[in-house]
């Protein structure tokens, strides 16, 4: 669950190296300014680090801007347009060291709080989020739409994190890989974070007004949000223990089932209605039928969440181009 109070309490760092990942959609124009920001921030602190840059299929020339990296910079271009998630996993899986920092590539997280995150990150921490303060965004189109996106989030699903649409934090690569990102994801990943038992901070950052490109975002993502908070609470019950969630509810379904039965029977007995002139038999014997059906999905569930588990690592993305890659990759 999520850890709140003051951070630097809680800080004992004895990190060396991240991953910095940037998922990149037609930003053509933020590439270069932003790898000069990071380079600036990075050289001045005295540990190893990466930066990766995802393109997503881009349509303006963003390849080109990465391509142009050098040092620490290398890039990945996915064959087709794969979503934001799908974008970071293709850069997580790329990353050499096993803490990875995320930001957007469109400027307005700030790479300058790059350091507080840094150091407050620590043996103890298995995340730390970035909440966005004095936001440069629309009221009606970003703002709005968020304050209720996050109210809703933390009523669904009990995990009390401030904004979840900061895309600025850094976690262990564990994490991920224990819960890939895949479909939307990135919206909800620090419910699946909380949920799965990290231990979370939160760290007020800067936000910036996007100068170069256009939003990817509007109020339809809301609605979209909604539907990935249902989907992280009910995925955290059924993958932890499907058998426990289907069956209870088929114990549920055959309580309900008996009782049925049970009242077309006594009336029966007494007289009052034969079988044939009530629907209680019939309700009763088609909840069996259903009782016996989701206790067979659950041992399915089971079964099939070992075989899961025991498979070899499958990506949901192609990769067409490689810019300064790792020697072997």
């Amino acid at each position: 669950m999520a850890i709140q109070g003051n951070v630097n309490e809680l800080a004992n760092n004895n990190l060396r190296a991240i991953s910095i990942v940037i998922p990149v959609f037609n930003e053509l124009k933020n590439v270069p300014l932003l790898s000069a920001e990071i380079n600036e921030v990075m050289h001045k602190t005295n540990i190893e680090w990466e930066c990766i840059w995802v393109d997503d299929c881009s349509t303006d020339g963003s390849w080109s801007s990465i391509s142009a990296l050098s040092n620490n910079h290398r890039g990945i271009r996915l064959q087709r347009n794969s979503g934001q998630s799908t974008a970071l996993m293709a850069g997580i899986d790329q990353a050499v060291h096993d803490v990875i920092l995320t930001l957007d590539a469109d400027l307005q997280n700030d790479p300058h709080d790059i350091p507080t995150f840094l150091e407050n990150f620590s043996d103890q921490i298995d995340v730390v989020a970035g909440y966005r303060v004095a936001r440069q965004d629309d009221m009606v189109r970003r703002k709005i739409p968020s304050k209720i996106a996050n109210y809703l989030s933390r009523k669904i699903t009990g995990v009390k994190v401030k904004d979840l649409g900061c895309t600025m934090r850094i976690f262990r690569k564990d994490l991920i890989q224990r819960s890939r990102l895949v479909g939307e994801m990135h919206r909800v990943i620090l419910v699946h974070f909380a949920l799965s038992g990290a231990r979370i901070i939160e760290v007020p950052t800067n936000h910036r007004k996007r100068v170069h490109g256009e939003s990817k975002y509007g109020l339809e993502r809301t609605l979209k949000f909604i539907a990935d908070l249902l989907l992280a609470k009910l995925m955290n019950v059924i993958t932890n223990k499907p058998l426990y969630f289907f069956g209870s509810t088929s114990l549920l379904t055959l309580l309900v089932s008996m009782c049925l039965t049970g009242a077309a029977l006594i009336l029966r007995v007494i007289g009052v209605k034969d079988y044939i002139d009530t629907s209680l038999i019939v309700g009763g014997i088609v909840l069996l039928s259903t009782s016996t059906l989701l206790f067979c999905l659950g041992l399915l569930a089971e079964v099939l969440l070992r075989v899961f588990h025991a498979r070899p690592s499958v990506t949901q993305y192609t990769v067409s181009s490689l810019h300064n890659p790792i020697h072997g990759s």
